[in-house]
Formats: C-alpha cells, sequence, structure tokens
C-alpha cells in the first residue's frame, strides 16, 4: 500500500491528478471511482517500484469500459517501427535547416501528451479506502497550452519554450554572483539551487506573460492559459505546485506566480524532467565553457534569443 501512496504522491506533486476527501462523493454524484490496480513492473523489486493503473473493467456493467460507446473508437492500427525511422527521413526531406529530434522516455511521458477532455475526468478517478480519499486523474499536464523547460547553474539561467522556439538566458549580475558564491560558503542567504530554479520560471512569466495572453486567444471567462514547467529538481517542483516553501526569497516568487495567475488568467504547473533529458536548457545553462554555448547556438540556430528585462533584485521589487 505505500509504493501506491509513493506512486500516487508522485503524480500529485507532477499536477497529474487531485486528492479529495472521499466524503466528496456525497456532493459529486457523478464520479464513478474505479478501483486501483497494481502491475509489476519488468526486472524491478515489486516492494520497491509498481505501475498503478485503473480497473476500468470493475465493477461489471456499470464500469467505465462497459458504458463507453465503442462504434466511435477507431480501430487500432499497428505498424512496424520503420515507420518512424521514415517520418524522420520525411520531416528532414521537408526542414533540411532544421534538426528532427525523438522525444525518448518511457510510456508515461509519452502518455503526458495525451489529453483528457475535462468533461470525462470524472470517470477516472479511483479510492483509497484505508486514507478515505479520492483521487482524480484531470488534464494537469495533458492539454497544456504552453510547455517550458529551465535549468539553472550557480551564474546562469536558460529557459526555452521548444513551441514557439524562444530563448531567454539570464547571466546573473555581480550582485547575484556573490549571493551564489556566498551561499556555497554557508552564509544563510537563501541564495540556494531550489530558488534559483523557481528563480527561472518567475523571469519567463515576467519576459512572455503578456506575449502568451494575448496569443492564446482565450476570452475572458473561459478556461485559464495552462502553463507547464519541466524542471530537474522534485523540490523546486514541489514548491512551485504547492505554492508553498520556507525560503523567503522563494515565497516571493511564489506570491508573484499567484498575482499573475490572477493577472494573465493563467494556470501553471510543473512536473520533474530527468537530467538526461534536460539537454538544450542544460547547455545554456552552462554557457561559460565555450563548448557548451556552441552547442547551445548549433541546438537553437533560429531560434529567437533575449535576455529577460529583469534580474532577482528587480523581481523583489515588484
Amino acid at each position: 500500500m505505500n509504493i501506491v501512496r509513493k506512486d500516487i504522491r508522485k503524480e500529485q506533486d507532477g499536477g497529474s491528478c487531485i486528492e479529495e476527501d472521499l466524503n466528496v462523493l456525497s456532493l459529486w454524484p457523478e464520479v464513478s471511482p474505479s478501483p486501483f490496480c497494481v502491475e509489476d513492473k519488468s526486472n524491478q523489486d515489486p516492494t520497491a517500484s509498481v505501475r498503478v493503473i485503473h480497473d476500468l473493467s470493475y465493477p461489471d456493467a456499470i464500469s467505465v469500459n462497459a458504458v463507453t460507446g465503442k462504434s466511435n473508437i477507431p480501430p487500432a492500427e499497428y505498424e512496424h517501427c520503420g515507420v518512424i525511422a521514415k517520418q524522420i527521413l520525411h520531416q528532414s526531406d521537408l526542414h533540411p535547416d532544421t534538426n528532427v529530434e525523438i522525444l525518448v522516455g518511457g510510456v508515461t511521458l509519452a502518455l503526458r501528451h495525451l489529453s483528457i477532455h475535462s468533461e470525462y475526468v470524472h470517470m477516472l478517478s479511483d479510492r483509497l479506502e484505508l486514507d478515505n480519499a479520492l483521487v482524480i486523474d484531470h488534464s494537469a499536464f495533458f492539454g497544456c497550452d504552453i510547455v517550458i523547460e529551465t535549468d539553472t547553474s550557480n551564474n546562469i539561467v536558460c529557459v526555452l519554450e521548444r513551441a514557439a522556439q524562444p530563448v531567454l538566458v539570464h547571466r546573473f549580475f555581480s550582485r547575484e554572483l556573490d549571493h551564489a558564491a556566498r551561499f556555497l560558503l554557508d552564509h544563510a542567504n537563501n541564495f540556494e539551487i531550489n530558488y534559483r530554479k523557481l528563480l527561472a520560471r518567475g523571469l519567463a512569466v515576467r519576459a512572455w506573460g503578456a506575449s502568451w495572453e494575448s496569443s492564446s486567444g482565450t476570452d475572458a471567462g473561459s478556461r485559464p492559459i495552462h502553463i507547464h514547467f519541466r524542471i530537474d529538481s522534485t523540490s523546486a517542483v514541489a514548491w512551485q505546485n504547492e505554492m508553498a516553501s520556507r525560503n523567503p526569497r522563494t515565497q516571493v516568487i511564489i506570491r508573484l506566480l499567484g498575482y499573475w495567475k490572477v493577472t494573465y488568467g493563467f494556470r501553471f504547473s510543473s512536473s520533474h524532467v530527468a537530467g538526461a533529458e534536460d539537454i538544450i536548457d542544460d547547455f545554456g545553462s552552462r554557457l561559460t565553457d565555450p563548448s557548451h554555448h556552441f552547442l547551445l547556438s548549433k541546438l537553437t540556430h533560429g531560434w529567437s534569443h533575449v535576455s529577460p528585462p529583469i534580474d532577482s533584485a528587480g523581481l523583489e521589487q515588484i
């Protein structure tokens, strides 16, 4: 049971589900929870790692599978993996001056790009009887409007959006470099790495927030614009998703994110990304190395490179 709780907590921290008191079912009669099902992962210790899934075939006659209209479901087509190679070559022919990139990762990463319609999330819920909890999967990462990737070092912040292809690089000013150096020497100035990772998000929203709002095409009163951040720190992910931290500097960024949510009509979420997948922005945060500067320029050729209009001290003065 603890393994199941751990898996659900990971999804909750990543913004992929919400957890409510089971008693809310009396207020939400349309919610039809299914039981959790646990599958072993190949070559994994089942006491340490399992795959938690929905048992959508239970209960009989009224399960999600039972009431789903199958006439509108297109038949699955199974293709040889050579189709991927052909698609890569096809895209290379169409865009000879562009690097064709492949999204790598497990099934979980791929499924995050499949949208769950908001009108049907009530059908993808589960109950934890022992914890008196209701868990509802929703569209958090699924169907987000803008995906932002960030990385931070001791002297540089790099933020990028692959879809629109802007790159924001902020080289720390002397005061920020001094804060980072002093923190490494155990000075309690709160300029820690997880604050800097959240700072990257603050700089991104400050620089691009107005353009995201104007280009979204959403009307007043409609759904929020969903901005999703991918970051290689589970602590920074939790700080933003929970909108809470004991770090005074981080609290300023969190308050700003809350202000921008209301001002622009944004919805923020975050998920953890493995360092091996955090390639381009990782190069960007290490531009003091000439080889990384060259690789970033090559990987982002044709992208718009910008500097933030404000630094960390400027954010604190807003």
